[in-house]
């Protein structure tokens, strides 16, 4: 008997050493397959998971690879069906049919259904929820109702069956494809939302993207692993988005604890000597705004004359960040964008303009510029000072914090500011309807009939849709008038965004928004 029981000891110690070493040898497999985890930094935390609800530039930057949305952008920038598999646009342009795609699942296998975009838009588009989003979207049929109380079921965006959507506009909008590739209109699944949550639960059990969320250290990081059932190629199964201070981030990446680093300043580049840096373009302008009814940029002849005081040639040069030399409103990529600039560097006519004043309250004019307290923002603002100062303006900059900054400009708070106007979307009249008299984001609260008719033509009108070359003539007529005739912004460079990569990045990539592409990043094995 104990002979049996010695006999029995020992074939389970067997069996538990024979299952430790499939056990080892299994995880050593896996390792060897599973690619290594690709570590980002992110000096902003995102402030919600939760689609209907984005916010930030982190948000639709982290979103944009856990949801999908009914169309997304080809390579050319045309909006193609995405969680679809064909769309159709009704003679009058007001209705748009859908056919879901049948295939499509969330990452717990559950199938992507009609009705899920239905309750998306009901949600999104409920007055109750103040979804920053709601606003783009404001021309569904439906979604304006009088009285206090919005009904959901009078919104005409409806399902038939499991796989038909209809979506019905009250007039027809040129810019409504393009809307319909932004996460905001990603499909929902109710059951994991609750009233005012952050979206988490949704973003971990049920995404459509590449990647769900694996995890949120607030203040500390963000994981995101890949989705289960999404069948494109994915490099990296593991980002880990870590968020800190910017000098903190520059110390783990120096001590090999992040992959890529955005932004880095010269600064920091002279300090890590050895490390690749790459600079990345994306569609995005950077201009200088002024508010027509206060201070010096009330008057024309000052607008005029700092736009031909400021050599914008010598911007790039200036920053020393890959800036590029701005020729208009539309940067390189998107319909509109010209090759040489409307208006050059003339100082003499600028000295004439300045001159020509109204009400010229002193010898020299003064202007306070507003600018976002950050390190180009502020050499931005510095060089603007020091071109508009050899024509005799004098430049007072007022660097703010981000969030003091967006309510100056809300205001109309600033006598003018210099901004980075970035594209959500792949087409210019994002940009351009800022100007539109009745737009919320026309901070300087300009005003041109002739704009505001020409600019709903081609939100309106199908002109671009079929004829590309009438369309661009529009765009260039509106952007003459803003930009030399009214001179309500000058364009003054593209930015572009750098990039610190550590030796294990094979290859790295960034979509047209400036983002890091999660799907084209490459790490050595």
């Amino acid at each position: 008997m104990d002979g049996n029981r010695f006999s029995g000891r020992f074939l389970l110690s067997c069996l538990r050493l024979l299952s430790a070493l499939i056990a080892l040898t299994w995880t050593s497999s896996a390792f060897a397959l599973e690619p290594p985890i690709l570590r980002i930094s992110i000096e902003s935390e995102p402030l919600t998971f939760d689609w209907n609800n984005t916010r930030s530039a982190t948000d639709r930057f982290i979103l944009s690879f856990i949801a999908r949305s009914l169309l997304r952008y080809d390579t050319t920038g045309v909006p193609v069906c995405d969680l679809c598999t064909s769309f159709q646009l009704s003679p009058d342009r007001k209705t748009l049919h859908f056919e879901i795609d049948a295939q499509a699942v969330w990452s717990d296998g559950s199938p992507v259904i009609a009705q899920q975009f239905v309750d998306s838009f009901q949600r999104l588009l409920n007055p109750v929820n103040n979804f920053p989003a709601a606003s783009d979207f404001r021309r569904i049929s439906g979604a304006r109702q009088p009285g206090r109380k919005w009904n959901a079921e009078n919104l005409n965006v409806r399902a038939q069956g499991k796989n038909k959507l209809s979506i019905e506009l009250s007039e027809p909008f040129n810019l409504f494809t393009h809307l319909l590739t932004t996460v905001a209109t990603s499909p929902i699944r109710k059951e994991l939302l609750q009233p005012k949550d952050t979206g988490e639960e949704q973003a971990t059990m049920a995404a459509l993207g590449p990647y769900q969320l694996a995890g949120w250290e607030r203040g500390k990081r963000i994981v995101l692993e890949g989705n289960p059932k999404f069948t494109g190629s994915r490099p990296v199964y593991r980002v880990e988005l870590i968020h800190g201070l910017h000098a903190e981030q520059i110390k783990r990446f120096a001590s090999g604890k992040l992959d890529i680093v955005t932004g880095p300043t010269t600064e920091d580049i002279l300090k890590l000597p050895g490390q690749k840096v790459q600079v990345n373009p994306y569609w995005a302008t950077r201009g200088m705004v002024f508010n027509v009814r206060r201070g010096p940029g009330s008057d024309l002849h000052f607008r005029r004359a700092a736009l031909f005081a400021l050599d914008r040639n010598s911007l790039p040069a200036f920053l020393k960040t890959g800036e590029r030399k701005a020729t208009g409103l539309i940067p390189p990529g998107l319909l509109g964008h010209r090759e040489l600039p409307l208006a050059s560097h003339d100082p003499v006519r600028a000295v004439s303009e300045r001159n020509l004043m109204a009400k010229q309250k002193s010898p020299t004019p003064k202007l306070r510029l507003l600018v976002q307290d950050s390190e180009k923002e502020r050499q931005v603002g510095s060089w603007v000072a020091s071109q508009l100062e050899k024509v005799g303006i004098s430049v007072e900059v007022l660097p703010r914090k981000t969030a003091q900054f967006f309510q100056d400009l809300d205001k109309s708070n600033f006598e003018a500011a210099i901004i980075t106007w970035g594209f959500r979307i792949a087409t210019p009249l994002e940009l351009l309807r800022n100007f539109q008299t009745q737009s919320d984001k026309n901070y300087g609260r300009w005003t041109h009939v002739a704009y505001d008719s020409l600019l709903a033509r081609l939100l309106n009108e199908n002109t671009l849709e079929h004829d590309s070359g009438a369309g661009s003539a529009i765009i260039d007529q509106v952007c003459r008038i803003m930009e030399t005739e009214e001179v309500a912004a000058i364009p003054l460079g593209y930015p572009t965004q750098p990039f610190l990569l550590g030796r294990r990045v094979e290859s790295f990539a960034t979509t047209p928004f400036g983002d890091p592409n999660l799907l084209k990043i490459q790490l050595k094995q």
